[in-house]
């Protein structure tokens, strides 16, 4: 209720010139007219009329002419006409010039102390996105914004739109945000450092599993390795997800857009595939730490990534600095090529016409330069195909351009069709992406399972309600543990492309529809069950049996086996994206995790194939869990497997 008073305030406050002069006008010349027309006092009329505007409301019957109220006139009561209109002027003159703050640190207090509201820490460009998308959506939450600056020039803008907006600094109120109580906090400054010296003293001061989302913006990827990978986050206190716009973006990409294209043929053939990125951006680095994560294939096909600027060298050390170890990712091999995007040689050069070649990501930072290129490449590159050339997807990385990112949309004619926009703000920056996540909440089921993997295969023990799965993720500190979970939910589709089946949405009760998803993965491997010669039985007969046998994939002729292999390349491309290296040594740390992650080396970090001794080869469940465990973790989430059609 006092959210539309307060509204109604700032529609006041915006119109106040319009509405002062009306009052004013209206009750000046009202009282002339009244005065001077009806009681024809003279030249008293303006000074009664003066009078009206200095709470000295002069009435009929205190004027000299009527000496009591019987005599006054029949039409004596339009003096309350002006009047009115005075005390009008007077009254928003005076709560305007003298009221105005008091008003709006009302709304400030009312704003926190009832709690359930949503805190957003400082006006930076992803957070204003955010705000925008709230205040357009149907119900927007209780906004809370603190910004330091006060010459930040959006300050006013969204006041204007009745958002609480308080200027301090954020160290200084952090006591009375009333942080127990607020619905989730957004820390989005523009400066990575101040986003994480925030976030650490919310940590710091916070009470121990408070059930709340804390998302913090730090784009730069060396600081999120420094305070994420390392621990310097605690997860028990809240549910706390570092966020990247460009990780976002290059995520997003790849989920609307598969790696492997549109069809199926690849993914059942050994031919290798390829991506283009250009420009030395941290975009592009995020492009190649995402596709890693959904390229691993069961036929091992070759992922080709070509890495594109005008100087090939230091293109390859930014890459390096981000990725140390970038030659010993499974199936995947990067390629930097030194082409000038203003010279006609550019798009000329035969890398555009590679026939392996699925996407070209234009990453540069400024996006009309992106526009220019998938142009040219349109207009001049890709004019005449050979026949058989599939030409490849172009993706314009349009950022806060959101005009260029429509016009995209909707000229994506038969001249320019294949051309796509992505990492567009609007898009990235709303609470469904920032807050709640369909892939966020996939994740932390799929975390769920993994903490499970001790107890044999219990499906059961997934299909619980979202409050255990959270305190399931909760409960582990450090942030790092989780990073494994996101990559697995990422690489679901992929398996289910694999197998022939796909997702979609589903009104079915939970424990149902898991049921149902477990038979439709059961009928699509049966094919291997049979030749392994565990077929026609459960899911869970069929675990049961291959833990008994020790079983061990050795020809990888079945899907089944090439998608442990898939899934195990897959975990191994993660942990050398975050600077593992393999060690035998390792082996000796057992039981020692933490030792091993602190070093930074892992003994399984070597292709199945060279698993030789029985210790090693028990690895393998973990490979059947991320396989057996999808109807589950889509069953949670609200979705069917069906077959392909």
């Amino acid at each position: 209720m006092w959210r539309e008073i307060y509204r109604f305030f700032i529609v006041l406050e915006k119109y106040r010139w319009w509405i002062l002069g009306t009052a004013f006008g209206i009750g000046f010349v009202g009282g002339i007219y009244v005065y001077g027309w009806i009681y024809q006092v003279g030249f008293s009329a303006l000074i009664y009329t003066v009078q009206l505007f200095v709470a000295d409301v002069k009435t009929f019957g205190d004027l000299s002419i009527v000496s009591s109220l019987e005599d006054a006139p029949a039409d004596a009561w339009k003096i309350y006409i002006p009047a009115t209109f005075a005390q009008i002027f007077l009254f928003f003159g005076l709560v305007l010039l003298f009221f105005k703050s008091q008003v709006a640190r009302l709304h400030h207090w009312l704003s926190i102390k009832r709690g359930d509201h949503t805190l957003v820490i400082g006006l930076g460009r992803n957070s204003r996105f955010f705000i925008d998308s709230e205040l357009e959506s149907k119900q927007p939450s209780n906004i809370v914004v603190v910004e330091k600056d006060p010459n930040n020039p959006y300050i006013k803008h969204y006041q204007d739109q009745a958002v609480s907006v308080i200027i301090d600094d954020t160290a200084n109120r952090l006591e009375r945000l009333n942080i127990a109580k607020c619905r989730e906090i957004f820390i989005s400054t523009g400066n990575d450092q101040e986003n994480i010296l925030i976030s650490l003293k919310i940590l710091k001061d916070a009470q121990k599993d408070m059930q709340k989302k804390l998302v913090i913006h730090i784009e730069d990827r060396t600081l999120r390795s420094l305070y994420v990978d390392e621990g310097l986050f605690r997860a028990d206190m809240m549910d706390v997800e570092p966020f990247s716009f460009y990780q976002q973006s290059a995520r997003e990409l790849f989920q609307e857009h598969p790696i492997v294209g549109d069809g199926d043929d690849l993914i059942q053939s050994t031919q290798p595939f390829g991506v283009v990125a250009v420009g030395k951006t941290p975009l592009a680095v995020e492009i190649l730490f995402e596709a890693i994560k959904v390229a691993q294939l069961p036929n091992e096909n070759k992922l080709h990534l070509y890495f594109i600027d005008q100087d090939a060298e230091a293109f390859e050390r930014y890459i390096r600095y981000h990725m140390p170890y970038y030659e010993q990712l499974p199936n995947t091999v990067l390629h930097f090529i030194g082409l000038d995007k203003d010279q006609n040689s550019f798009y000329a050069d035969t890398v555009w016409k590679n026939e392996i070649l699925k996407h070209i990501i234009l990453c540069h930072e400024e996006s009309v330069d992106n526009v220019r290129i998938a142009t040219q490449l349109k207009g001049f590159t890709y004019t005449n195909p050979r026949e058989g050339f599939t030409t490849p997807k172009i993706h314009i990385a349009t950022y806060h351009k959101s005009q260029i990112a429509e016009e995209v949309k909707r000229y994506n004619t038969e001249q320019t069709k294949g051309v796509y926009a992505f990492a567009e703000a609007k898009e990235i920056c709303n609470r469904k992406n920032l807050l709640h996540s369909e892939l966020n909440r996939l994740a932390k089921i799929v975390h769920r399972g993994y903490t499970l993997k001790a107890e044999g295969y219990k499906p059961e023990a997934l299909l619980v309600s979202q409050k255990i799965i959270c305190r399931t993720w909760e409960s582990h500190a450090l942030i790092n543990d989780r990073k494994a979970s996101f990559a697995q939910a990422l690489h679901i589709n992929t398996k289910l492309k694999t197998l022939g089946l796909t997702r979609v949405p589903s009104p079915i009760a939970v424990k149902a529809l898991a049921a149902a998803n477990r038979e439709v993965l059961r009928e699509a491997l049966e094919p291997s069950f049979q030749t392994l010669g565990v077929k026609g039985k459960t899911l869970g007969e069929v675990f049961e049996e291959l833990k008994a046998n020790a079983f061990f994939p050795e020809q990888y002729q079945t899907i089944f086996e090439k998608l442990l292999r898939a899934e195990h390349n897959r975990w191994m491309a993660i942990l050398i994206s975050m600077g593992n290296r393999y060690d035998e040594k390792a082996k000796n740390y057992k039981g020692k995790d933490k030792e091993r992650k602190l070093r930074k080396i892992h003994h399984l970090l070597k292709p199945l194939e060279a698993f030789t001794e029985e210790s090693e080869k028990r690895y393998i469940l973990n490979d059947i869990y991320a396989v057996f465990y999808i109807p589950e973790y889509l069953a949670q989430i609200g979705y069917a497997m069906v077959r392909n059609t």
